[in-house]
């Protein structure tokens, strides 16, 4: 997965204004697993490595020139299939719950605290150094329509503090899905996304950070794509349509190709 992000704080190209602006670079690899435990509950678990790459516009003490690569935080998940139509019209309904355990590089000090700007420090890491928790509900409807339509909940419902004083906000995540029932281009079939996402405010050491926290409305266009009954892949790119943001954050690209096997 590579993603493109770039910034540019305030609405004047003024001289302060160009001090934030700059762009960050992420490419991210996932060893990816999930296991049956029976026909109504999989397991799975991912693992992300990262390398983030920084270019301000202008370095100071706060934007440098930089790349770091590092193990993120472990995901694990739980899925129970509550209704699974799996062929001809119909619903799919699933229900989950996903756990993440800091178990990558994250962040050494406050970024934001007084002491920051008389030291070098990173306002990125490959890890957040904290607990994760969220729920999910996820429906899927085939019918004569020509996409099967979906649509996924996700609610978060905890978060722990890292050693240094992070606590990351709440967020909630409403998308929908369709994948266009006929391949084209030999077995691809098409997938599009449309994602609402409600965040909560970020701390510090119970401070918020003056660009945490909004409402984002993102876009995606790809393919699935289908090799064989055990091997398939996604190929996708995501991009922002709108947002309504606390501070100035980030306008992200992100391109991702995936690739499945399944093992009997």
């Amino acid at each position: 997965m590579y993603t493109y992000a770039s910034e540019l704080i305030g609405n004047n190209n003024n001289s302060a204004d160009l001090e934030h602006s700059g762009n960050l670079e992420i490419t991210q690899f996932n060893l990816f697993a999930g296991y049956g435990l029976s026909s109504r509950i999989n397991i799975y678990a991912n693992l992300p490595i990262k390398r983030i790459s920084q270019h301000p516009a202008t370095e100071d003490i706060h934007h440098r020139t930089e790349s770091l690569t590092g193990i993120g935080d472990v995901r694990l998940s739980i899925k129970w299939v509550m209704r699974n139509q799996f062929l001809g019209p119909g619903w799919r309904l699933f229900f989950g719950s996903d756990f993440v355990v800091p178990t990558g590089n994250s962040f050494d000090n406050d970024p934001f605290s007084d002491l920051a700007d008389s030291k070098e420090h990173k306002h990125f890491a490959p890890g957040n150094g904290t607990k994760l928790a969220d729920i999910s509900f996820e429906a899927w409807h085939r019918s004569e329509f020509p996409f099967i339509m979906g649509a996924t909940v996700r609610q978060g419902i905890y978060s722990s503090t890292s050693d240094v004083g992070y606590n990351p906000g709440l967020s909630t995540k409403i998308t929908i899905h369709a994948i266009r029932q006929r391949g084209i281009f030999n077995n691809a079939f098409p997938y599009l996304k449309l994602t609402t996402r409600i965040d909560g405010k970020d701390e510090w050491n119970k401070i918020n950070p003056p660009n945490s926290g909004g409402t984002f409305i993102d876009g995606m266009l790809g393919f699935n794509l289908e090799v064989n009954e055990k091997v398939s892949g996604i190929i996708n790119i995501d991009f922002p349509i709108w947002k309504s943001a606390t501070g100035e954050q980030l306008d992200s690209f992100r391109f991702v190709f995936s690739l499945r096997r399944i093992i009997n």
